[in-house]
């Protein structure tokens, strides 16, 4: 974060926050695509050095720190789990880990779906993992990507909610440094206490982040412009009655940061506008976890 540090920003989610109960104004896809043009993202890489390594590096990496399990009484979960997981992965085609990420089909099922075809596999194959080991493929596929040996889609990071604990375990495996500035930079405007972020903004400002560099690799300080254009992209669509969330906080707190050129725009909130919003819009804005009191709330 070296090139970043010195040149904060303070972070003004007030922008962000005025036009809460006011009609936004269409600007048109037009101008968001020559953004988009102007600041194209990073191609996916098809290798690194990371998805290269053997088997028994991959394992030994993923259980040992910092990416082990913060308490060691989690850590025989943890190596059945990451064990059962390359397994299965080598067993698909390919020469690189994300060669068989992709072969497998994961990528397509989304970071909840591709569970449950891995554990057929894998009771197929002499494993005895009870029903409750779903969660700890979960858990063991994170730290592949935290130790950056697959690389899944924005699309798997986001369907159908973002990947549990992302962003904390990013902050505490890849850039601990940078989420302290982050986090720092959220919370910093001591002269108008109404406008901190809650922890609810906090934590999806970061899950954000934490999203591109799953996707991208590399350090806060390699995210670009095009990258965040391309997660709201992303984000902004999908199957329908699947509602996405579309915060643009992060992109003003990675611009408050510094990571970004001196041309960027300060906000995409202009470009990513898309007329008066809706109930349901508006509402799903606090991204409230409980779907019967959000619902409750629309219909009021």
């Amino acid at each position: 974060m070296s090139g970043a540090r010195g040149r904060h920003r303070r972070v003004d989610l007030q922008s962000a926050s005025n036009s809460r109960g006011a009609p936004a104004r269409t600007t048109g896809g037009g101008q968001a695509q020559e953004l988009l043009r102007r600041f194209p993202p990073r191609s996916a890489a098809a290798s690194w050095p990371g998805t290269r390594q053997p088997r028994e590096q991959v394992v030994a990496l993923v259980l040992a720190a910092p990416f082990a399990p913060r308490h060691s009484g989690g850590m025989s979960y943890r190596r059945r789990a990451v064990t059962g997981l390359v397994d299965w992965l080598s067993a698909q085609p390919g020469a690189t880990w994300q060669q068989r990420w992709t072969a497998s089909g994961a990528d397509a099922w989304g970071n909840e779906g591709w569970r449950d075809p891995a554990l057929s596999w894998l009771r197929a194959h002499g494993h005895d993992l009870p029903d409750a080991f779903y969660w700890h493929l979960g858990g063991a596929a994170r730290a592949l990507v935290c130790a950056d040996v697959i690389r899944p889609s924005l699309a798997w990071l986001t369907t159908p909610t973002t990947v549990r604990c992302l962003a904390r375990e990013m902050a505490r495996t890849r850039d601990p440094d940078a989420f302290a500035e982050l986090g720092a930079l959220i919370d910093a405007d001591e002269q108008r206490p109404a406008m901190k972020a809650s922890l609810l903004t906090r934590q999806q400002v970061l899950c954000r982040i934490a999203t591109i560099m799953a996707a991208k690799g590399g350090l806060v300080a390699d995210i670009t412009v095009g990258d965040c254009l391309e997660l709201l992209n992303v984000i902004g669509t999908g199957a329908a009655g699947n509602r996405r969330r579309n915060s643009l906080h992060f992109y003003q707190v990675l611009h408050a940061l510094g990571v970004f050129p001196p041309d960027a725009p300060t906000t995409v909130r202009k470009f990513y506008t898309q007329g008066q919003r809706s109930v349901e819009q508006l509402i799903d804005r606090y991204d409230l976890a409980c779907a019967p009191v959000r619902d409750l709330l629309v219909d009021y």
